[in-house]
């Protein structure tokens, strides 16, 4: 972010592990959690992303 010169409100993570949408918290920006990689959508739920998508056309949305 620093070297972009993105400010919180600028950037998502989008990912598909745990630990994707923890380190998003982490670092205080939006989260999409994707459902069809490394862990199960209750996992990923469970780390409070800021949204989840299940199909991959639905990133066209973001």
């Amino acid at each position: 972010m620093k070297t972009f010169q993105l400010q919180s409100e600028e950037v998502m993570m989008i990912g598909d592990a745990v630990f994707d949408i923890q380190m998003a918290n982490a670092a205080h920006v939006d989260s999409c959690a994707v459902t069809w990689g490394s862990h199960q959508e209750n996992q990923l739920k469970a780390e409070s992303p800021t949204m989840l998508i299940r199909h991959v056309a639905d990133l066209e949305q973001l």
